[in-house]
């Protein structure tokens, strides 16, 4: 008797602890913050503004934009943002085929990059003549991928434990396209073997390199410059 009285509450038991856990809901997590503490970059010549977000070992550098997706630009009369820099000591890295110009911002273990813009949005374009800034490179030694399918450009820029990715554009802005005729860039791979992740509800691609201790994330474009989706690759 003891034995099935026993069994008999072990099973209660289960039960109670099964019907829990249908039961339990995830907690809803905020995960939307507002920029107050993060380190905004300006450009000096154009006025167009870049958030560098770090976290420990990790970093991220992309172009602010307004509403409108125009790019947005510093007005200290307005500003409330306490952490504004310029870019007079970050590097800049120069496309010596289109003159177009981008910016890699670099931390201890962190590192990010991204495509210079002009106040109208155009990409930004290197003049020697009325540049302000003396860290600027060409890109000869850095890395670039390429979409098979799409033939699409993608910039690879590392440093010790820090990298950064970003597309790369014509002057006009339109993606660039590879041609193996024209190119003079000797580091050019495919992208075979990196890893593409999709947002299931718009089905855009996004590119992520990855090396040690290192990565790199950008949206994935057509020739014609729209996202590359599932469904048009």
């Amino acid at each position: 008797m003891k034995t099935k009285l026993v069994v008999l509450i072990a099973l209660v038991m289960v039960v109670c602890i099964c019907l829990a856990g249908c039961s339990y809901e995830m907690p809803e997590i905020e995960r939307v913050y507002d920029i107050s503490y993060e380190n905004i970059y300006v450009d000096a010549e154009t006025g167009v503004m870049y958030l560098w977000q770090t976290a420990d070992s990790k970093g991220g550098l992309t172009v602010m934009l307004n509403a409108d997706g125009t790019p947005k630009v510093y007005n200290k009369d307005v500003n409330t943002y306490g952490n504004v820099y310029n870019i007079a000591s970050e590097n800049i890295y120069v496309d010596t085929e289109t003159g177009v110009m981008y910016l890699w911002q670099a931390g201890h273990y962190q590192g990010g990059l991204t495509v210079m813009l002009n106040a109208d949005g155009t990409p930004k374009i290197y003049n020697k003549d009325a540049s302000t800034y003396e860290n600027v490179y060409n890109i000869t030694s850095e890395s670039i991928y390429v979409d098979t399918e799409t033939k699409v450009m993608y910039l690879w820029r590392t440093g010790y434990a820090k990298g950064g990715l970003t597309v790369m554009l014509n002057a006009d802005g339109t993606p660039k396209i590879y041609n193996k005729d024209t190119n003079t860039y000797k580091n050019v791979y495919d992208i075979t073997s990196e890893i593409v992740f999709v947002d299931k509800e718009t089905g855009t691609m996004y590119l992520w390199q990855a090396a040690y201790y290192k990565g790199g994330l950008t949206v994935m474009l057509n020739a014609n410059g729209t996202p590359k989706t599932l469904n048009n690759n």
